[in-house]
């Protein structure tokens, strides 16, 4: 399915940010999120009773369409690493408050330790480690043989 572009988004397209993120409240969601096209923000509170939203809520408003999501998770505490899981382009936000997502590339490597939290603030893509950056990369370049549709026409 190819997904459209404007000015406005091919311009955030070639200078996006990218944002770690978690895809673990209650259970790994992540199957659900490649399933469904999503990422869904949240966390469970302390009784671990409801599912809270509010914690990172300016990272999360700062995604747009043309970001790139990386979904990690931390290898435990006193790690120097975390395990990358997939990354995927920003398409959009849904009603629902979920974000839509063009999920390019699933993974599993371990990557230099680089966020804690559960939601990172954007990161440029000339400031993520090698390792992800070219893994990042790689997944951009797919997203856009996919779907860049030129128009041969002369106006």
């Amino acid at each position: 399915m190819r997904h459209s572009f404007d000015t406005a988004d091919t311009l955030r397209f070639l200078n996006p940010k990218a944002f770690y993120v978690g895809a673990t409240f209650d259970a790994c969601q992540l199957s659900k999120f490649i399933k469904e096209s999503i990422w869904e923000y949240g966390y469970y509170d302390s009784d671990h009773t409801s599912i809270k939203t509010d914690k990172y809520e300016e990272y999360v408003a700062d995604i747009t369409k043309g970001d790139t999501l990386i979904v990690k998770r931390l290898n435990g505490k006193a790690q120097t690493t975390m395990r990358i899981l997939a990354i995927g382009i920003v398409l959009g936000r849904n009603f629902d408050k979920t974000i839509r997502v063009a999920w390019v590339k699933q993974l599993d490597i371990d990557v230099p330790l680089h966020t804690v939290g559960t939601i990172s603030p954007g990161y440029r893509l000339t400031e993520l480690p090698d390792a992800i950056k070219k893994e990042v990369e790689k997944a951009r370049a797919k997203f856009l043989r996919l779907n860049l549709q030129i128009e041969d026409q002369w106006y």
